[in-house]
């Protein structure tokens, strides 16, 4: 073997030996017996032997770094380093030893980010003068986006000496998301119908979820979350005297209808340690809440009853300070 070939390969051994070495825990400096590897917690752990089909010759490094030796025709995994022993055997994964510490335990925090809104506003009846009309164009659908502000707090739980993280979270969220106009099922009336217009505004958001997160490293979990959420919805209907109303001999009126919605949000994200007792985080969520039923006007002029339907899509960056050891 040539020394260019020596040389090329110990600086690829460096390499892997670098980023194995950034993508854990140290190794405490212990001695395995036979048949045993020492785990990224620095312990010993049983391995047995990895048959893997073989390769060519020249991935036959020997000796050289210890990666094993090639026993035609199949390869058993032996040497110090990295000496993980077969997969089956490394236990969990990156098996830190005795269990992540600095998340459990109370915590509170501030998010910003955007929630685009989509709405559905479906006229299910509608009456003029006491008749009732034919519906036209009875469905509109909505969309707005805005920012989104938030404030969160919860609890996590380490589940025993593992890479798992239980949590309870609850959020309550801004935003003032407008979806405009026309009033829909008016279209066979006479009258202006860009004059008119109906609105549902998204005035804010809250939830409580359930949290379960994993550490692909001691500093940075992978999470999922779930559970209820509420939304206030405000519904606005604008008959103008030169729209429907007026074209109708009908009085021009204006009525907002509101509620607060129960519905359910799902989602995800990452969440890292920045500093000391600091983490941040960045989030998706979905939520859906169902169908407003409501009614709008006086039958004897002009009245009309409507579904609408609302959910969101919201991406958070957030920093949180936690209380726990």
């Amino acid at each position: 073997m040539s020394v260019a070939s020596l040389f090329g390969r110990a600086c690829t051994a460096m390499l892997l030996g670098g980023l194995f070495a950034l993508a854990g825990s140290p190794a405490k400096a212990i001695t395995c017996p036979d048949g045993y590897y020492q785990t990224r917690g620095g312990s010993c752990a049983l391995y047995g032997r990895t048959r893997r089909a073989n390769v060519p010759n020249w991935a036959n490094w020997g000796p050289f770094a210890n990666l094993g030796y090639w026993d035609d025709p199949y390869y058993y995994e032996q040497g110090p380093w990295p000496n993980w022993g077969s997969p089956a055997n490394w236990g969990p994964w990156p098996n830190w030893g005795s269990g992540p510490t600095g998340w459990g335990g109370f915590y509170i925090g501030g998010a910003i980010g955007e929630v685009w809104t989509y709405g559905n506003w479906t006229t299910t009846e509608l009456q003029s003068l006491g008749t009732r009309d034919p519906l036209v164009n009875a469905i509109k659908d909505m969309y707005a986006s805005d920012i989104a502000e938030q404030v969160y707090f919860g609890y996590y739980w380490i589940l025993g000496a593992s890479d798992w993280i239980a949590g309870l979270e609850a959020d309550w969220a801004y935003y003032n998301a407008f979806m405009d106009p026309g009033i829909p099922g008016t279209g066979g009336l006479p009258g202006n119908k860009s004059s008119d217009s109906v609105n549902v505004r998204a005035k804010w958001s809250a939830s409580v979820r359930g949290h379960i997160g994993y550490l692909i490293t001691p500093t940075i979990q992978l999470f999922a979350t779930a559970g209820p959420s509420w939304l206030n919805e405000k519904a606005t209907v604008n008959c103008t005297s030169a729209g429907v109303c007026g074209s109708n001999g009908i009085p021009a009126f204006s009525q907002t209808n509101s509620t607060t919605k129960a519905g359910y949000t799902v989602g995800g994200g990452v969440e890292t340690k920045l500093w000391d007792r600091w983490r941040g985080r960045m989030e998706y969520r979905y939520a859906d809440y169902g169908t407003f039923s409501t009614s709008f006007g006086n039958p004897a002029q002009l009245a009309l009853s409507a579904d609408i339907k609302v959910h969101t899509h919201t991406v958070l960056f957030g920093l949180a300070y936690g209380f726990g050891p």
